[in-house]
């Protein structure tokens, strides 16, 4: 204690001291001031310009669309945007070869202008001149893909979320620039960090909050944006959309920083065959306007979502939504212990991480 005055010891914690840090910055510089686009322009600028550092959990029931629009995102950003920040993507559901099929498949039909079908591009059935062509470009340098397997020396990779968070430093050291992170998807992640870290799985909704809080934690302490997918409770698959929909937990709706929902559109006018006409429903959002609808076209077997122009709607907030939510705060629980740093890095480990991203 400063010459026995509390006062002094706690100075560097008032907020004059905080004023001070906040206008004696380069914020053209500071890396919490990183918002990445998601190549969207009406989700953008919903979000407040896009993905900010932080939490940003997408729901949707099975097969809506929900891995699709996150690939999406991550190939905007990392390969049609002038700046091409790194996006590193970690799937506990689809393999790395399905997902980059659907990120070609998408390519070749949006990009392109060649019709094919997801099946048609895992079989191998494009040109030579679009594989020359996918080849030399190195398009997909920027985005990275890990999955739970087994490895070459037979130790078995889980994606814990030590093992996320040592990942995303590495490439954010080898590219220089902050990456966002895509997690595919929450109920997943938490069952591996139980396995890799040999706790007890038996409480799913505890083993969920404590995965989240720990990503909370070190997304705003790094500065990093993740996007979280997570599953829905049932009751939600035919009803529109409000933040307690999340299955498992009321800790969700609590934690993330902004809150987002894809259903399917019940009032949508007639439209072509192939197309699933979607809402993006933006149900919380601490860096803009919340209860925000997107319109978007999802055409599932060609990968690829396009946004229906003027089509934002602003909706006020129902009672029951207000009450849901307060309801769902005061009832979510904080778990009581959660690690606040990493544990000590495995060699083996980061040789393997070394070698994925180099490869």
């Amino acid at each position: 204690m400063a010459n026995g005055n509390p006062a002094e010891e706690y100075s560097p914690y008032s907020a004059q001291a905080e004023l001070e840090r906040f206008i004696n910055s380069d914020h053209n510089k500071a890396p919490e001031n990183t918002v990445i686009p998601t190549g969207f322009a009406q989700i953008d600028k919903a979000l407040g310009g896009g993905l900010h550092p932080g939490i940003t959990v997408l729901g949707a029931k099975p097969a809506a669309g929900k891995s699709s629009l996150a690939l999406q995102i991550a190939a905007n950003i990392a390969v049609y945007s002038k700046k091409k920040f790194p996006v590193v993507y970690f799937s506990y559901e689809m393999t790395s070869a399905h997902l980059t099929a659907k990120l070609l498949n998408r390519h070749v039909n949006q990009k392109l202008g060649m019709k094919c079908t997801l099946r048609d591009i895992r079989s191998g059935k494009f040109t030579e001149e679009i594989r020359r062509e996918l080849s030399e470009s190195k398009a997909l340098k920027n985005l990275y893909i890990f999955t739970p397997k087994e490895t070459e020396n037979g130790k078995q990779l889980y994606l814990s979320i030590d093992y996320i968070f040592k990942t995303v430093k590495a490439i954010s050291e080898k590219t220089k620039k902050t990456p966002l992170a895509i997690i595919d998807y929450l109920q997943y992640a938490a069952l591996m960090n139980n396995e890799a870290n040999k706790l007890q799985a038996n409480k799913t909704r505890e083993s969920i909050e404590r995965t989240l809080l720990r990503l909370a934690l070190r997304s705003h302490r790094d500065s990093l944006p993740i996007l979280v997918i997570s599953s829905v409770n049932r009751a939600s698959y035919e009803n529109e959309p409000d933040i307690t929909m999340f299955k498992d937990s009321g800790f969700i709706e609590f934690s993330a920083d902004c809150l987002l929902a894809l259903y399917e559109d019940p009032n949508s006018p007639p439209v072509e065959e192939e197309i699933t006409p979607l809402n993006l429903k933006v149900m919380k959002n601490r860096y803009g306007m919340p209860n925000q609808i997107i319109r978007l076209d999802f055409n599932p077997s060609r990968d690829y979502f396009v946004e229906i122009k003027t089509s934002t709607i602003k909706r006020k907030k129902s009672n029951k939504t207000a009450s849901s939510a307060t309801s769902s705060a005061k009832s979510a629980r904080i778990p009581s212990e959660i690690e606040s740093d990493l544990l000590p890095p495995d060699p083996q480990e980061q040789d393997e991480i070394d070698k994925l991203i180099n490869s």
